[in-house]
């Protein structure tokens, strides 16, 4: 097994903004990939990173890769990386929890790896071992989930962050966690806060009942009205703009967002200089490494098994994976949602059976 990738967490934002992908878009890139290739893989997008699993033998590269992201080779060539064999494996596992993500323990990981494998069935590019694989990992988040808060924040980061804000009046900048956190933290301290939301129509859920919710799109007109500003947004790209420096000059800034939300121009202060271990960050990612090596284990004797039937599941996926593409070819399967992926588990499933039942493959 070979992972071919690009992290993106530290690239320019020219970059970042080009990796905001809907599902559309993922199989648009995974189609892409499928016109240059006749090797099986699954397509993975996330907000920081770009990453194909696929076979030993499997001729795709970083450059195919860049190519069918209409990204050029040579711009992003800083970001790349690989993996092999068992280490393909373990960095799934620990990618499905959350913990590599850019926004630390988040679970929009487990829709993003649901997407690729989906995607990969639809257009007939997956393996039977991907297949088990990336279901596997599915299964091995949720059970960390449900184990262990593996969302964490360092509670030393509002008492200190309280402590900068000393009563000034307040505007918060997104509606993860991490900023409802801090919104809260400074409310209840008597810090007069505002919190800037994308759906402000969702507020009553996303906003503490102490804090005044304002719309995104207004954050720009009224942050003259504040003294100090603090963002802690989820997404990827910057919650301000580099024309937003005029605006916030010699106001408090705080970026408590990993990777940073504001431009490097806005001096801010960062998440390290307010002086913050992560201890329990620390605690997490060893139990969630120990579970991840303990599953590898799992997976390779459970695909060590079924090697008695492994010259069947691989010529059912061949046939499935064919017969998808061939139809896809005559037919607009994508014109109903899930039916490319019906049809290739059907095909799948019965080939299995016929096989099963004649041996004669």
């Amino acid at each position: 097994m070979k992972l071919i990738a690009f992290d993106f967490t530290h690239a320019p934002e020219e970059i970042l903004n080009l990796l905001l992908y809907e599902r559309d878009d993922v199989r648009r890139v995974s189609r892409a990939l499928l016109s240059s290739t006749r090797s099986r893989y699954v397509l993975l997008i996330t907000c920081n990173r770009v990453e194909v699993y696929t076979s030993d033998e499997s001729e795709i590269t970083h450059t195919l890769l860049s190519s069918a992201l209409n990204l050029k080779y040579f711009a992003v060539r800083p970001y790349r990386y690989e993996m092999r064999d068992d280490e393909v494996i373990h960095h799934l596992y620990m990618l499905s929890t959350g913990v590599k993500s850019a926004y630390f323990g988040e679970e929009v990981i487990l829709s993003q790896l649901n997407i690729a494998i989906e995607t990969a069935r639809s257009i007939g590019s997956v393996s039977s071992e991907l297949n088990v694989l990336f279901q596997s990992a599915i299964t091995f988040a949720k059970k960390i989930h449900t184990q262990m808060k593996v969302r964490v924040f360092d509670h030393d980061i509002v008492t200190r962050t309280i402590e900068l804000v000393d009563r000034r009046k307040t505007l918060v900048l997104g509606s993860g966690e991490l900023a409802r956190s801090i919104a809260q933290a400074l409310s209840e301290a008597g810090v007069e806060t505002y919190q800037a939301i994308r759906d402000i129509f969702k507020a009553d859920f996303l906003v503490p009942h102490s804090v005044k919710a304002v719309s995104w799109d207004d954050r720009y007109s009224i942050l003259p009205s504040f003294d100090v500003i603090i963002s802690a947004s989820s997404s990827i790209g910057h919650t301000l703009r580099e024309d937003a420096l005029p605006l916030v000059k010699g106001k408090l800034l705080l970026d408590l967002a990993e990777p940073y939300d504001f431009p490097p121009s806005f001096n801010s202060l960062k998440l390290k200089d307010l002086g913050s271990s992560t201890p329990l960050k620390d605690a997490v990612v060893r139990r969630i490494d120990e579970s991840a090596r303990g599953e590898v284990e799992v997976f390779l004797s459970e695909m060590e098994k079924r090697k008695g039937y492994k010259e069947i599941e691989d010529r059912a996926v061949d046939i499935a994976s064919d017969s998808v593409r061939r139809l896809n070819s005559t037919l607009d399967l994508d014109k109903e949602t899930g039916l490319a992926e019906k049809v290739y588990e059907t095909i799948r499933k019965a080939s299995i059976n016929a096989m099963m039942r004649t041996r004669k493959y």
